[in-house]
């Protein structure tokens, strides 16, 4: 399979560049503009279900909530399945959840950065791919 370019991107990434603070909305902004995006199914799920929670905490108005949810739907991401990922998702269950493991596999499957807030997932043991992060920029192999 020939490597398709870009970054893999985790919900983190999606939900800052919706409803994060300016700093945060303009790294994950640059980001998602910067090549093609790659997101596992679930994390599409995870941003709909974070954006939900902050509209009923108040957090989020409901217009805003339903505006960031328009434009995540709009986003040319291409979403990869479960099953392509399974494999390694179980072999990193010591080191990492699930939900974080299927992210780290699409990025070593496609050979890609993974872009996350998630500094603590970008130093944890057992990825092999490089990360993106807005504090420390790119860590790893």
């Amino acid at each position: 399979m020939t490597s398709p370019s870009g970054l893999v991107v985790d919900a983190s990434v999606m939900l800052s560049a919706l409803v994060g603070t300016p700093p945060e909305r303009a790294w994950a902004r640059n980001l998602l503009k910067s090549g093609q995006n790659h997101a596992t199914e679930l994390a599409l799920f995870e941003a709909a279900n974070v954006l939900r929670r902050k509209e009923l905490s108040g957090r989020l108005t409901s217009i805003r909530a339903a505006a960031a949810f328009g434009e995540m739907r709009q986003w040319p991401l291409q979403t990869w399945p479960f099953g392509l990922l399974a494999a390694r998702i179980w072999e990193l269950r010591h080191s990492i959840t699930a939900y974080d493991a299927a992210y780290v596999a699409l990025a070593e499957q496609l050979e890609l950065p993974l872009a996350t807030r998630d500094v603590r997932l970008a130093k944890a043991p057992g990825p092999r791919c490089r990360f993106v992060t807005p504090e420390s920029g790119l860590y790893g192999a």
